[in-house]
């Protein structure tokens, strides 16, 4: 069982599969592997076909992208 402390310390930046970042972001598949082919979205090549996401730098990408309403 976990104390609020250890809740409350910051965690290791978790690094996600294509499925996860899929499933999250609810984004197809082949539009991930399109942007990464692109380098459209940012991304850790850890082997020549392994790739994984930063969920901090994929969290900071999305926000990046955001768009405010427009005024009425």
């Amino acid at each position: 069982m976990e104390s609020n402390e250890e809740k409350s310390q910051p965690t290791k930046d978790e690094k996600l599969s294509y499925d996860q970042v899929s499933e999250e972001w609810n984004l197809p598949k082949p539009t991930l592997y399109a942007w990464v082919h692109r380098r459209q979205i940012p991304f850790i090549r850890m082997g020549k076909r392994l790739v994984r996401f930063s969920r901090r730098s994929i969290e900071q990408w999305v926000q990046e992208r955001s768009v405010a309403p427009k005024a009425p």
